[in-house]
Parts: C-alpha cells; sequence; structure tokens
C-alpha cells in the first residue's frame, strides 16, 4: 500500500507537469523510487495508472469540499466555503493537483481509452457535485453570471435591441 501510495503521488506529480503523453513509466518509477516492474504490479497499464491517480485526486478534492460546506447552510455560503477550500488546497496542499484537474479534460479528449476508464469516474463526480450542492434557505434575489435573474437579462437585452442601443456591462 505504501508503494502504491508513492506511485500515485508521483503519477500525480509526472502527469500535471509533464501531460499523459510526456510522462513515462520508467519516469515515474523513478519518482517514486521503485522499479517499472512494481508499478504494473500494482497497474495493468499506464492508463489504469492515470485513471487510479484521476480517482485519488477527485477523493482528495471531494473530501475537502465535503469539510467545507459542512458547517455552511446555505448555497450562498456552500460556495464560497468551496472557493475558500480550493485557495487553501492550492496554497498549502500541492498545487499541481489543480493543473491535473484542469489537465484531466484534454487529456481524455486525445486518448479515447482515458476517456472509456474516466467516464463512470467523471459521473460520480458530477453526481456527487449535485448532491453536496443542497439549496436551503430562501433562494438568492439576484441568479446568473450577470447577477440579475435570466428572465431580467432577456428584458435588458430585448429592451436595446428594439432601442439599438447596447446595455452597459
Amino acid at each position: 500500500e505504501e508503494t502504491r501510495g508513492r506511485v500515485l503521488d508521483a503519477a500525480a506529480s509526472l502527469f500535471s507537469t509533464k501531460g499523459y503523453d510526456a510522462a513515462s513509466i520508467s519516469e515515474i518509477a523513478a519518482e517514486a523510487g521503485v522499479s517499472g516492474g512494481a508499478i504494473y504490479s500494482h497497474f495493468p497499464s499506464k492508463a489504469e495508472l492515470y485513471a487510479a491517480v484521476y480517482e485519488a485526486v477527485y477523493d482528495r478534492v471531494f473530501s475537502a469540499f465535503d469539510g467545507a460546506i459542512r458547517d455552511h447552510d446555505t448555497l450562498a455560503g456552500q460556495f464560497v466555503g468551496v472557493l475558500d477550500a480550493i485557495s487553501v488546497f492550492n496554497r498549502n496542499e500541492d498545487p499541481t493537483l489543480a493543473a491535473f484537474v484542469v489537465g484531466a479534460a484534454g487529456e481524455t479528449q486525445r486518448h479515447p481509452e482515458l476517456k472509456d476508464l474516466l467516464k463512470p469516474m467523471r459521473r460520480r463526480a458530477r453526481r456527487s457535485l449535485s448532491r453536496r450542492a443542497r439549496w436551503r434557505g430562501p433562494a438568492p434575489c439576484r441568479l446568473g453570471p450577470s447577477g440579475a435573474h435570466p428572465s431580467h437579462r432577456r428584458t435588458r437585452w430585448r429592451r436595446a435591441v428594439t432601442s439599438r442601443r447596447l446595455p452597459r456591462p
């Protein structure tokens, strides 16, 4: 189990900094202080190793999110808690994890075998996020990216189009 943990940590770091293609099993083995054979005894392929790293990273991230939202009763409070957790995670934990999370989307587009392996985990992650985002208490009065309810934004744009002037940002 200790060897597996070292391999996962080394692989996460190298996949984050170099990407899936450039990170070789021999580099991961050297970084973890094990042989390539030791890696293959735990993971049948490089893609399976990547999937295991993906799962471990998301477990750490969601664990941090759980801790961040536990004490908040409103969706807004939970959202702020998650943003704070992300900030703390990137500063105090391993900052390469954020690079891994961002890079995983691109890697799955370039490598169909990764897409197939990660699909169940990505689905589980989305469901997990939606379960965590519980709407409690009254709805905030301002919704949407522009700070207004979507129907108010549509009305503003309709007025702008009919009057031939664009609304101010």
